[in-house]
């Protein structure tokens, strides 16, 4: 707490002494710990017309991020693109364009292709600083489970449980972590045997886009033998509503020829409510032939009741999405 270090090098032969001298205790704050200070936009933005140097866009890029209000996002991420035309291969300019669009993705601003060109700016940081730990870590933390280190934020429920048994009420996230954040790794590829809801096509499209649909893949790039993770997020647009009263929505996932699908089939539990607008969420674990190379693409769809209004007409429709993959040779490394 408060950044200040009690102790240095323990002896972990006494851990248990040294949780009741030290971790056990509460600690009134120091006297003169600094207060978080917000930048002074002004001198930073003087710094971008003047000079015009990528480090000047960056340093005013991580202000407006951090400081600045969420629909301010948009300029970040403008500033970090125009950072990166004199250094396109500046390793710490790609994730913070990633982190960005991460960040405007969870806002009300956010565009439907926001979480790939994170994805797309945060391996393209790995690739060009492929020993740096945080870049990694942040593809592993959306990425599949063959590689993962651990479960990423699993910890939350229990710490939730522990200031709950204390009488007291944990502080709401303003973004509750899901699937790929909370998945443990896995050391083999399982899958299970579907069969295709709907093989021959006859279930209507939703021309009329009622639902959203928004594709990530995790990574898009990978070696023969690897394996991806994708996230597919569907929104109800404009005034058009869940019908919660059939079956719950359906994905279903064709396997191209040579990779497995770890949950070709899913349905999603219905909420309690007869309607809703609120996001729905699939993700599905792909891995590629040990003898891949090239660009594959997966196609998948999903089933869904929707109505046109909160008691307009309610239909069964079908919507159909894909992802590109780019493979390569295999290494001595590529996960399993």
């Amino acid at each position: 707490e408060y950044g200040v270090i009690r102790l240095i090098h323990p002896d972990i032969e006494k851990l248990d002494a040294i949780e009741k001298a030290i971790l056990d205790q509460s600690y009134p704050p120091p006297a003169d710990i600094p207060a978080p200070a917000e930048p002074d936009l002004a001198p930073l933005a003087d710094a971008v017309n003047k000079e015009k140097t990528a480090e000047a866009l960056r340093y005013y890029a991580t202000a407006l991020a951090m400081w600045q209000p969420e629909w301010r996002l948009t300029e970040a991420s403008l500033m970090l693109q125009w950072a990166l035309r004199p250094e396109p291969d500046h390793a710490a300019t790609h994730f913070y364009a990633g982190v960005v669009y991460r960040k405007r993705y969870d806002s009300p601003n956010r565009k439907p292709d926001d979480f790939q060109r994170a994805v797309y700016h945060w391996q393209r940081a790995l690739e060009l600083a492929p020993n740096n730990y945080i870049y990694r870590r942040r593809i592993q933390q959306y990425g599949p489970r063959l590689d993962k280190p651990y479960p990423f934020y699993d910890w939350i429920a229990e710490a939730r449980k522990a200031i709950e048994a204390r009488g007291e009420t944990p502080y709401p996230l303003p973004i509750e972590p899901y699937g790929a954040e909370l998945a443990a790794p896995q050391d083999t590829f399982a899958t299970v045997e579907a069969t295709a809801p709907d093989p021959k096509g006859a279930i209507t499209r939703d021309e009329a886009q009622l639902i959203q649909l928004e594709t990530t893949a995790v990574p898009t790039k990978i070696k023969a033998g690897e394996a991806i993770r994708v996230h597919i997020i569907l929104r109800p647009q404009a005034t058009a509503y869940w019908n919660n009263e059939a079956e719950g929505t359906v994905l279903w996932v064709n396997a191209p020829a040579g990779w497995q699908i770890d949950r070709p089939l899913q349905t999603l539990p219905l909420p309690n409510s007869e309607t809703d607008d609120a996001p729905r969420i699939f993700e599905f674990e792909a891995r590629s032939p040990d003898n891949a190379q090239g660009t594959t693409e997966i196609t998948f769809y999903v089933l869904y009741y929707v109505c046109e209004q909160k008691d307009g007409v309610c239909l069964y429709r079908r919507q159909d999405g894909a992802v590109t993959i780019e493979v390569s040779a295999a290494t001595a490394q590529s996960n399993r």
